[in-house]
């Protein structure tokens, strides 16, 4: 029988690397009941036994801090919901824009194959590709667990290993800014047949910043450039598609709401990582990041025909 309790996770202030908001949620989706923040706690009320440590005690099994980058922590943790927009961002696009019956689609960047593993269980024959290997392994245990078939790859968006006009379809959830965005860009036109669309989703300057919070974002998210509307414009109009098409610019969406209004009950989170002090720094680095400059950043959506 589920018990309530009340879980506290006591916070240093001046060092906080305790569980931060977004992590915390991602691990107590389906259980959560209430949440709340103090300035020296975290507490949720559950229905889950979750034992935390202490702050003293997480400082004790603290071990050197080891160089960790955004996308190790997405791999860590299993977030399938990081993309712009979120989830609900995906649904929303698969429903105005619906695929055609027996598409055969490829989904570049899939990491955990939250949104293959969806439109697998809808029917349609789906491929998923990633350049990381533990996002590919959690996406086979995902594809198992909801029991849908969808071939799950490792590989580089910018030398896809498919042959020419392969696919009807191809969607991208924030990966092309991470990468040599042309080159990828040529690529998804390479693999998709004559007819065939790409969807892509990217983050992008949502108004000018200042030099050093342009230098903090894109030195955290290991990206050259963040380009605005108009620059991501002139890339989307320099490549092959014709008939292409650029919804936005939007504002984020809070991802703490995206995981209460679609919890993903199939995210695998590497062992060990509550007490992995790299990674929460890394977290609170991206919540930070994410909530200073908010009014900053933002997304598009572009689409183009072959």
């Amino acid at each position: 029988m589920n018990r309530t309790k009340i879980v506290a996770v006591e916070v240093n202030p001046t060092e906080l690397i305790a569980i931060p908001p977004f992590s915390f949620l991602s691990i107590c989706y389906s259980q959560l009941i209430h949440f709340e923040w103090t300035y020296t706690y975290y507490i949720a009320l559950v229905h889950y036994n979750i034992v935390f440590h202490s702050y003293d005690e997480i400082k004790m099994l603290r071990k050197e801090v080891i160089r960790m980058e955004y996308l190790d922590m997405l791999a860590k943790l299993g977030i399938g919901n990081a993309h712009p927009g979120g989830f609900a961002a995906t649904i929303k696009q698969l429903e105005q824009y619906p695929l055609q019956t027996n598409s055969q689609v490829l989904e570049v960047g899939c990491g955990t194959g939250r949104t293959s593993c969806y439109l697998a269980a809808k029917g349609y024959d789906v491929t998923g590709i990633d350049i990381r290997s533990e996002m590919i392994s959690k996406a086979t245990l995902r594809a198992k667990e909801v029991n849908v078939s969808a071939v799950f790859l490792e590989g580089d968006a910018c030398s896809l290993p498919f042959e020419s006009h392969s696919f009807d379809v191809i969607l991208v959830e924030s990966v092309s800014i991470f990468v040599d965005t042309a080159k990828a860009l040529s690529e998804y036109y390479r693999v998709l047949r004559t007819g065939g669309k790409v969807f892509d989703r990217e983050m992008i300057q949502f108004k000018p910043m200042p030099k050093e919070i342009y230098d903090e974002v894109t030195r955290f998210f290991q990206i050259d450039t963040l380009w605005d509307y108009q620059e991501w414009s002139q890339i989307v109009n320099k490549a092959a598609f014709k008939d292409t098409q650029i919804e936005g610019p939007f504002l984020f969406h809070k991802i703490n709401e995206d995981l209460l209004e679609h919890p993903d009950h199939h995210q695998h989170i590497d062992a060990g990582s509550f007490y992995d002090a790299a990674l929460w720094e890394v977290t609170n680095k991206y919540n930070s990041i994410m909530e200073r400059y908010q009014e900053y950043m933002g997304y598009i959506h572009f689409m183009g025909t072959k």
